[in-house]
């Protein structure tokens, strides 16, 4: 697959996000919220064919899923559409016959609001407790059996780039909105001396209070 129009437009979006064309006036009648929390699904995979796992190579999954849970602190600026904030996040991640990991990142980033639309951008980090789901085999007493002890568990970093399009479907003190959400996230390995690039997409819910 050619990801050189993905890489663009993810490019474009980021300069959008930061552009001052977002300063129009807000007429939101509500105190805007200063937290507010996200449950997001994403599909996430790795972002070049590369050929890791040995069953994928004759099962081909679909969805290969990434489950967050995150938590914003925001800070409104002189510009009425316009906040910064901070975020944890706690993820989940299941490649069937890859890796499983499970990660809690820190990022900030910006908020431009535009009538009941918003676009988000931000940069996040953090460590992953990753476990290898490749199935391991030894030969033991003439049959091959499945190995636990083959699968490595290693902390490695992540960091990872996101752009966020949302909807406000509820405005009052505690606004709903409904997101789509596109990320990047680049995978590093001091164990086993690998940077891997992976990419997610997917949707979320975020409730504000």
């Amino acid at each position: 697959m050619n990801h050189k129009y993905l890489y663009i437009a993810f490019v474009a979006i980021l300069f959008l996000s930061t552009s001052p064309l977002f300063g129009q006036e807000n007429s939101d009648e509500f105190e805007p919220n200063k937290w507010s929390m996200q449950l997001n699904f994403q599909h996430q995979d790795l972002l070049f064919d590369l050929g890791f796992g040995q069953l994928s190579i004759a099962h081909d999954v679909k969805i290969r899923p990434f489950y967050t849970l995150e938590l914003y602190r925001y800070k409104q600026t002189k510009n009425p559409n316009r906040r910064l904030f901070a975020l944890a996040e706690l993820g989940y991640y299941n490649n069937l016959y890859h890796n499983r990991w499970l990660s809690l990142k820190l990022g900030v980033g910006s908020e431009y609001q535009i009538g009941n639309f918003f676009i988000s951008s931000r940069i996040q980090g953090g460590l992953a407790n990753v476990k290898s789901a490749d199935i391991q085999y030894i030969y033991k007493e003439g049959k091959w059996i499945v190995s636990e002890e083959t699968r490595l568990i290693t902390k490695d970093l992540l960091i990872s780039p996101r752009i966020d399009i949302g909807y406000r479907i509820r405005n009052n003190n505690h606004p709903i909105d409904i997101v789509i959400n596109y990320q990047m996230t680049f995978y590093f390995s001091p164990v086993l001396e690998i940077n891997i690039p992976y990419h997610g997409y997917g949707v979320g819910v975020r409730y504000g209070f």
